[in-house]
């Protein structure tokens, strides 16, 4: 629970920092066809892995859903930095993918996970 406040409050001083406007409406936005299409792409991909995995050896869900935001965050930073650069949306997934990046070292350090 920490980690989700932790981020929420992250968001919030790196959009001031930054300067970063938060859209109305939808909560994300893609960069364009090929970046909604990437995204698409790695959800199925994680979603057949992790049918894979679960059905023929047993698989740590927590590793896995960190691995799969991870590059899930990679991914659309790159594309938002690529496409989308004068916004600095790429800044705000960089600070995320960084948050779990060291969240997830931290709860694996502890061995909360």
């Amino acid at each position: 629970m920490a980690v989700f406040i932790l981020g929420i409050v992250f968001d919030k001083v790196i959009r001031k920092i930054f300067n970063i406007k938060k859209e109305k409406g939808r909560s994300y936005t893609h960069a364009n066809k090929i970046h909604k299409r990437g995204e698409w792409i790695i959800v199925i991909l994680f979603i057949i892995v992790l049918f894979y995995r679960l059905s023929v050896a047993s698989i740590e869900l927590v590793p896995a859903l960190f691995t799969y935001f991870f590059i899930l965050f990679a991914f659309r930073a790159f594309m938002e930095w690529k496409y989308q650069r004068e916004t600095r949306k790429h800044i705000l997934s960089v600070s995320s993918l960084i948050l779990l990046v060291i969240s997830g070292f931290c709860l694996y350090a502890f061995n909360i996970i």
